[in-house]
């Protein structure tokens, strides 16, 4: 399945990761997707008044959420949602044990990721991973995923990834 779907009028477009030669493309676009960017400030209040210390912008954190899938749309497989999701915590759980502790992470162990919706790519860290199932929806595997935008990728075009260890030119953020 490519990266692009069609509503009849409008190509819709999706979201990706990347880490380590392998890509998980989501078939399905989140259904919250929320990006905060923070402003790095101290207010200090006092007698005389309030003062504020401002730092410039913070890091970039990303929240999303939604559903891998339920039927395979060609087998009708019910188990598809299930393994959607199952690929997408692997790869995730991957960059958890990427390295071991105290160690730098290198350039050739981080996780990319796309939005080709708002055009955002990032070098990200992933901070949770839960797994949320329902009543009202017994046969849905949900996820919700946070992130920690590192820098910017920019320029980087996920279908050319002639460098295995660099996918994309990248520029800190702050």
């Amino acid at each position: 399945m490519g990266n692009n779907q069609s509503d009849g009028k409008n190509k819709l477009k999706r979201m990706e990761f990347y880490y380590n030669g392998k890509s998980y493309k989501f078939n399905l676009n989140p259904e919250e997707y929320q990006m905060t960017e923070p402003n790095r400030v101290n207010l200090t209040q006092t007698i005389g008044g309030a003062w504020i210390d401002e730092f410039g912008a913070g890091v970039p954190m990303i929240t999303f959420k939604g559903i891998t899938g339920f039927k395979q749309p060609s087998t009708g497989s019910p188990t598809y949602g299930w393994a959607k999701f199952e690929e997408l915590r692997s790869l995730v759980k991957k960059v958890y044990n990427r390295v071991g502790q105290g160690q730098i992470v290198p350039s050739s162990k981080e996780m990319y990721f796309y939005n080709y919706t708002d055009g955002h790519y990032f070098v990200v860290t992933p901070v949770t991973f839960e797994l949320m199932r329902s009543i009202s929806r017994p046969h849905m595997y949900s996820y919700n995923i946070q992130l920690i935008c590192q820098r910017s990728a920019v320029n980087a075009n996920p279908v050319d990834r002639s460098s295995s260890s660099n996918p994309g030119k990248l520029r800190r953020l702050t």
